[in-house]
């Protein structure tokens, strides 16, 4: 039944591992408002999870954190934004997935490079990704999925190269505008 992680104000940097996980009544993650970097020791991997809070309607608190392995954002049915995030300039990766109250990608707004690659799958009320506008870097693969109330690729001019791009039932997406200035793809999947 933990409500809040205010006992760990202290912490600024997390060697490995980080997650929030099945905790059903956490509604405050402000306690972590000082973590600045979560990354491994040499060769780890590392993550950072939100996963299945239910109360959970908004990461406020983690402003100040920078960098970050793998940020896994998943099954938090009431969360309706990340602006929380809004420091978060690098990541490995980063999985948005079932989420069913977010509207936006604001809270990622400071984000300029994506190691490996960004998937945002079965958001049902996620309506654009214009937080996504200072990203000028993915090193693999952008899928998007299952987010029925999306409605443009907004927030994607800035990426010029990719392996992969995939977009899946997204049904109010009508064009591929926001894809104006990619000039390298390997693989594109469109199954709208």
């Amino acid at each position: 039944n933990l409500t809040n992680v205010d006992g760990l104000d202290n912490i600024v940097y997390f060697g490995g591992d980080f997650g929030l996980i099945n905790n059903p009544s956490l509604v405050s993650v402000a306690g972590l408002r000082n973590v600045r970097t979560i990354e491994p020791a040499v060769n780890e991997i590392y993550e950072f999870w939100i996963m299945n809070n239910s109360s959970l309607t908004k990461p406020d608190g983690l402003e100040n954190l920078k960098n970050v392995g793998d940020v896994l954002i998943l099954g938090n049915p009431n969360l309706t934004n990340i602006n929380g995030l809004s420091g978060l300039e690098s990541a490995f990766s980063i999985i948005i997935d079932g989420n069913a109250s977010i509207l936006n990608l604001d809270g990622l707004n400071n984000l300029t490079t994506v190691e490996f690659e960004i998937r945002i799958f079965d958001n049902p009320a996620l309506q654009n990704i214009e937080g996504l506008s200072n990203l000028n870097s993915i090193g693999t693969s952008l899928f998007l999925g299952d987010n029925f109330e999306l409605q443009s690729l907004n927030g994607l001019g800035n990426i010029v190269s990719l392996e992969t791009f995939s977009l899946r039932n997204s049904p109010l997406i009508t064009n591929l505008d926001g894809l104006n200035n990619l000039v390298s793809v390997e693989r594109i999947i469109l199954e709208n």
